[in-house]
């Protein structure tokens, strides 16, 4: 019972500094490493110790599986070489640097464990990036490379932490049995993935509850981890591969009602372990400490801890740079083969992406999950020292970097701009001529009314010209939008004085309501805010 109450207690106070970072605008994740950190050391607080294996089962897969429907083949294809460039390069410079740095200060530390730590601390966290990056409005190269990059790298990190720990444990190493076997490892991952993400599609096809597909999605999704890593493989990798080919072709199968309920459970459950384990990340920090050697002073852990974090961000920020400056001259001399959609890197995007490494729960439950002791039974060394620069790198980062990015896109004047927006056009303007070419052929059709289908044809003509005269303000079209909204909220009233006087029951209001909001959601979407501004502008004051 008190496990329970204790569950319910965390997830109340993680829920309440989430809102308190919306309404200060801040990052969420920073504040809830910040509010479990405080809560660790209150008195008398329970220590909570994270089980790794089960951190990463729980928290990981779910968060890489939702992060993987915005990863689409077009943009990971568009953006392939910065991906991989930061997802594999960086990941195995970052390693050895900060094994590199932390060796020099602590020279006894043998170079396993070394480079164990700095695989720990190397990859940026996807839950984290994904996070911060969701209320800041920046380009969609931007973001897309920052995401795909912090689905990726984790793979890439986890294979050389188990071989450093594999090293450290036995002693022995073999660079090139080590690098066959990552490649064996990420083909064999992505293969894996890409024929769960077909079965999962399978499966989908055949069944028609919403719910149910839902279920089995959040099943299926740890199941493959849990098997990919039963294997040797890894697990992270096999479920990105599994998400995206699952999201890849999901929407040609899937019905509206699933993909309705399916969007806002998955967002729930994932937003709930992210609030959820960022308070966990804090209260890591007591028990930590509480097991470090006495022989490591706080002044000699904090110059550790500095060094380290001041490595991580500087190799980032001298990559990230200087690829970008690489890839600006090329285009200088040779001009761009880039896709339309995409704008060329600026030397703003690349200060962006350096500031964007924050790292997160990965980090943490893999330092937790160090062997205690090593082949021949004596303690692992270095361990407790590893938790806590772990933490140190966990904590540096999303408070440092998490809290200033926000300010940094603003003074250097990145936005999206409205690459996105001419998107969206171009894509209502092709459903609205597609529609107008399918009523045609309808029209073709022996005992349809050709009045209803003119009035449908005519609604398409109407919207295909609004978009195509893309007029400043508020269009017709705009303003027929604007009637609509209030019309619905006149059946919504309707509807819910019928429920209150008794004429109509909980469900009818429910279901009738639930297709009201689908309506209106569908209209707010097509017009954005302008047909709401001219609504609540116009509408006489009461």
């Amino acid at each position: 019972m008190l496990l329970f109450e204790l569950t319910v207690g965390l997830l109340a106070f993680a829920l309440l500094l989430s809102v308190v970072a919306r309404r200060l605008a801040v990052p969420y994740p920073s504040l809830l490493v910040i509010g479990g950190l405080v809560l660790g050391f209150i008195p008398n607080a329970p220590t909570i110790v994270i089980d790794p294996q089960l951190a990463l089962a729980l928290f990981l897969p779910p968060i890489l599986f939702d992060s993987a429907y915005s990863a689409s083949w077009r943009d990971l294809r568009d953006n392939w070489r910065p991906i991989l460039l930061l997802s594999v390069g960086l990941i195995l410079i970052t390693t050895f640097a900060v094994a590199a740095v932390v060796h020099f200060l602590v020279p006894d530390m043998p170079w396993a464990i070394a480079i164990a730590l700095g695989a720990i601390v190397a990859p940026p966290d996807a839950a984290a990036a994904s996070a911060v990056l969701q209320r800041l409005h920046i380009p969609r190269r931007i973001t897309t490379i920052i995401e795909a990059e912090s689905l990726l790298n984790d793979a890439t990190a986890l294979i050389l932490y188990k071989f450093a720990v594999v090293a450290a444990v036995t002693g022995s190493f073999s660079l090139g049995q080590a690098s066959v076997n990552f490649v064996l490892i990420a083909v064999g991952s992505i293969a894996l993935g890409i024929a769960c993400g077909y079965a999962q599609l399978a499966l989908t096809r055949r069944l028609d509850d919403a719910i149910t597909i839902i279920l089995i999605g959040f099943v299926a999704v740890a199941a493959v981890y849990l098997i990919a890593d039963h294997l040797a493989l890894s697990g992270v990798l096999t479920v990105v591969a599994m998400g995206v080919t699952f999201f890849w072709r999901a929407q040609t199968i899937s019905k509206p009602e699933t993909r309705l309920a399916g969007f806002p459970i998955w967002d729930a459950v994932v937003y709930l372990l992210n609030v959820l384990g960022f308070v966990l990340i804090g209260l890591q920090l007591r028990p930590i400490l509480s097991g470090l050697d006495k022989s490591w002073p706080l002044s000699r852990l904090l110059l550790l801890g500095f060094a380290m974090v001041a490595t991580m961000i500087v190799v980032r920020i001298l990559w990230v740079m200087f690829y970008n400056s690489v890839v600006r001259v090329k285009n200088a001399l040779h001009g761009s083969d880039a896709p339309a959609h995409f704008m060329l890197p600026t030397w703003q995007g690349g200060a962006v992406i350096s500031w964007a490494g924050m790292r997160g729960l990965v980090s943490i439950v893999t330092a937790l999950a160090l062997p205690l002791t090593t082949a021949n039974g004596d303690p692992f060394p270095y361990r407790d020292l590893l938790l806590g620069l772990a933490f140190a790198a966990v904590f540096g980062t999303l408070v440092f970097q998490g809290l200033t990015l926000g300010p940094l896109i603003r003074l250097l004047g990145v936005s999206d701009g409205d690459s996105a927006e001419r998107e969206f056009t171009l894509a209502r303007s092709e459903a609205a001529k597609a529609a107008i070419a399918a009523i045609d052929q309808l029209a073709e059709t022996p005992g349809l009314p050709h009045n209803a289908l003119d009035q449908v044809r005519a609604e398409y003509v109407a919207r295909l010209a609004a978009i195509s005269e893309a007029r400043e303000g508020v269009t017709d079209d705009d303003l027929r939008a604007a009637i609509r909204l209030a019309a619905i909220a006149a059946e919504r009233d309707a509807i819910i004085r019928l429920r209150k006087n008794g004429l109509i029951g909980d469900d009818a209001e429910i279901e009738l309501t639930r297709d009201l909001d689908l309506i209106e959601l569908s209209i707010k979407r097509a017009h954005g805010d302008a047909a709401v501004t001219w609504l609540d502008t116009a509408r006489p004051a009461t």
